[in-house]
């Protein structure tokens, strides 16, 4: 199963009314995708040499940061997904939508 067919039911399966539940769920979201593609990509470059740089002090400072990096984007990306999956419920008030999405934000 991929990860953004995961991340759409699991989307789907959690209904709630609640702005501040919402942002909740939408940074936990940019956490696991953000860390989930960061160590994925690790991985792979490095292979049997995971053990060996995860123990490097270096590297494991550069992970962290990394880390960080990928979850704005990644909390970018989940907010478009969420102003795209919100926007049919809003007609006529996509302004308002957009605004409310970029108060979660802040």
């Amino acid at each position: 199963m991929s990860l953004l067919g995961r991340l759409v039911r699991r989307l789907r399966a959690e209904r709630s009314a609640d702005p501040t539940a919402f942002a909740v769920h939408l940074g936990r979201w940019g956490a696991f995708v953000a860390q989930k593609t960061v160590m994925d990509y690790c991985g792979v470059k490095l292979g049997v040499n995971w053990d060996r740089a995860l123990a490097e002090p270096d590297f494991a400072a550069a992970l962290g940061a990394c880390r960080w990096r990928v979850y704005l984007a990644a909390q970018g990306d989940l907010a478009a997904l969420a102003e795209a999956w919100l926007r049919p419920h809003a007609t006529g008030r996509e302004s308002a939508l957009a605004e409310a999405l970029a108060r979660l934000a802040a």
